[in-house]
C-alpha cells in the first residue's frame, strides 16, 4: 500500500477552458496502468473548450449544477450523483451552470503510445451554445417514475411484465446518467437504463 503524493491545484489552461476552472490530478497511473482521474472545480459559467477522448469519459456529478453536450446533440443538465459517459472520439463540453458552482470527478484512460491522443481539443464553445435549451436528469428521473407509462410505449405495463427478480438486459447509452433517483413516493432506486417490476406495478424507462 503506497499513499500517493499529491499536486496543488493548477488553473486549467485557457486553450481548453472558458472561465475560472481549478483542477486537482487525483490519480495518473504508470504502465502498465494508463487510468486517469481529476476532480475539477468550475465557477458559474465556466466550461471546457469542445474536446474527445481516445477512449471515452465518465463524469461523476460531485455538487452544484453541470451542463453537457456532446456535438449536435440536446444539453444534458446533471446534479449530484449523476453518471455521465461519453464515447471515445465523440466531441462534447462540460461545465457549471450559469449561476451554480460545479464539481466532477472526470475518470478517463490514456491509450497508449502507439493507439492515438489521450484526448483532441477543439475549439471554444460559443455563448449561443453554452445558452441553449438544457434538458435535466431531475424531470426525466421523477417522469419515468414507478408506475408510469413511457409517451413511446404503446402496449399497456401490465402485457410485459417481468417475473419478480428478473434482470433485464442493461442499454449502452452515451451522454446519459447511469443512475437517477426519482420521487417515487415509496424509496424505490430509479435504474435509468433499465427496467423492472414491482409488486403489481412495473417501471418501464425509456430514452425520452
Amino acid at each position: 500500500m503506497e499513499i500517493l503524493e499529491q499536486s496543488p491545484s493548477a488553473k486549467g489552461p485557457a486553450d481548453m477552458f472558458a472561465g475560472d476552472v481549478w483542477f486537482d490530478v487525483i490519480y495518473r497511473g504508470e504502465e502498465p496502468s494508463r487510468a486517469r482521474a481529476n476532480m475539477v472545480r468550475f465557477a458559474p459559467g465556466a466550461r471546457t473548450a469542445w474536446h474527445s477522448h481516445g477512449l471515452g469519459q465518465t463524469l461523476y456529478i460531485v455538487e452544484g449544477i453541470a451542463v453537457i453536450q456532446s456535438r449536435g446533440g440536446q444539453i444534458l443538465e446533471a446534479h449530484p450523483g449523476d453518471v455521465i459517459y461519453t464515447p471515445p472520439g465523440e466531441a462534447h463540453w462540460h461545465g457549471a451552470a450559469p449561476d451554480h458552482f460545479m464539481t466532477h470527478l472526470a475518470l478517463w484512460e490514456n491509450p497508449g503510445p502507439d493507439a492515438g491522443p489521450e484526448g483532441t481539443w477543439f475549439e471554444h464553445v460559443a455563448d449561443g451554445e453554452y445558452n441553449g435549451p438544457r434538458r435535466s436528469t431531475r424531470r426525466w428521473s421523477s417522469r419515468y417514475a414507478v408506475g408510469r407509462r413511457s409517451p413511446r410505449t404503446a402496449s399497456p405495463c401490465r402485457n410485459r411484465r417481468q417475473p419478480l427478480g428478473a434482470r433485464p438486459p442493461q442499454r449502452h447509452m452515451a451522454m446519459r446518467p447511469a443512475l437517477a433517483f426519482g420521487p417515487t413516493g415509496d424509496g424505490d432506486l430509479i435504474t435509468f437504463l433499465t427496467g423492472r417490476r414491482r409488486a403489481d406495478r412495473c417501471l418501464e424507462l425509456r430514452t425520452p
